[in-house]
């Protein structure tokens, strides 16, 4: 059974309602043991470009989100590999998208992937790295300095989300329950300024250089989404201002709002984020100084009036 939403009904706001399916796959018509890069070259390669050979990552029926059948990320050194699979992104420059994944850790072992800008790694363009050792900690590397920005549960299911918004130059990575971390999606984890463009994720098998990389992945869906009504909404506002923001931020509106106006800030995780906002006849005044660096959606709901629009808080 397929289940391309799996999460994406989840962590995708309600006014995001037009997608496109891009990929989705459980592994559930796949036969144990056989490799998924050689299975579906569409959507999967190798580091070197070796469908069918070690690098390539076997379907596993030692754990399953869903069905009976993941793909395994195991590594037979402490340094790392042979397993190093890539996920094709399609080198999407505009737009938005959103992939998410299950991930799955035994205690004692640890994980990894990281993005690529290009699908072609030959040279390698890291985006990001994502390092989850066996202590439990979700490090990431997206400047040139390893942060820890949470933890992971062992011996479960999680779930990874990644989201992009390429046209105001900006990612989004959660895991698990931890708070969103956002970062740009033109930078690199050596320090430099790249093409704002999303290439491939790679799964290599690792776990920090000292642990032992397991991780077994399934239900993965990558959806292209589009906000509903941004189009046709967009008359009723004059501005967001100023965009991106640090602090605050001022929608300002065609006509006055009443006072049955519903006004939400959306994080694109699908979570409403508190945020006090301030009404003053057709302008809302948006106090963002406690909210996380990210994209977010500002939804005005008043009668006729309908506004939905992006907003970048740096």
């Amino acid at each position: 059974m397929k289940r391309p939403l799996l999460f994406a009904l989840a962590v995708i706001p309600s006014l995001l309602a037009a997608q496109t399916v891009l990929y989705s796959d459980d592994f559930e018509s796949y036969t144990v043991a056989t490799m998924i890069a050689q299975n579906n070259p569409t959507n999967w390669n190798t580091w070197s470009n070796a469908p069918g050979g070690t690098e390539d990552a076997p379907i596993s029926d030692a754990q399953a989100q869903s069905g009976s059948k993941s793909i395994g990320i195991v590594a037979n050194a402490a340094g790392g590999g042979p397993t190093d699979l890539l996920l094709k992104l399609g080198n999407k420059t505009t737009g938005s998208y959103v992939l998410t994944f299950a991930a799955y850790i035994p205690t004692g072992k640890g994980g990894y992937f990281n993005l690529q800008h290009q699908e072609n790694v030959a040279p390698a363009q890291f985006a990001i790295e994502v390092i989850l050792p066996a202590s439990g900690d979700v490090q990431v590397n997206s400047t040139g300095t390893v942060e820890t920005i949470g933890t992971y549960p062992h011996d479960t299911w999680f779930p990874v989300i990644l989201a992009f918004d390429l046209d105001n130059t900006a990612a989004m990575l959660t895991v698990g329950s931890n708070t969103p971390y956002a970062w740009a999606s033109n930078t690199s984890t050596n320090t430099a300024t790249l093409v704002n463009q999303i290439g491939a994720i790679d799964f290599f098998a690792y776990g920090g250089g000292t642990d032992m990389g397991e991780m077994y992945v399934d239900d993965v869906s990558y959806i292209a989404v589009t906000p509903s009504g941004i189009a046709t909404a967009q008359r009723d506002a004059v501005s967001i201002s100023p965009n991106p923001t640090r602090d605050r931020a001022t929608v300002t509106l065609s006509s006055p709002l009443t006072a049955q106006a519903v006004i939400e800030l959306v994080d694109m995780t699908g979570a409403v984020v508190d945020a006090r906002a301030t009404v003053n006849g057709n302008s809302v005044l948006l106090d963002l100084g406690k909210v996380q660096a990210g994209v977010y959606f500002v939804r005005v709901a008043d009668g006729a009036q309908q506004f939905t629009g992006r907003l970048v808080k740096q």
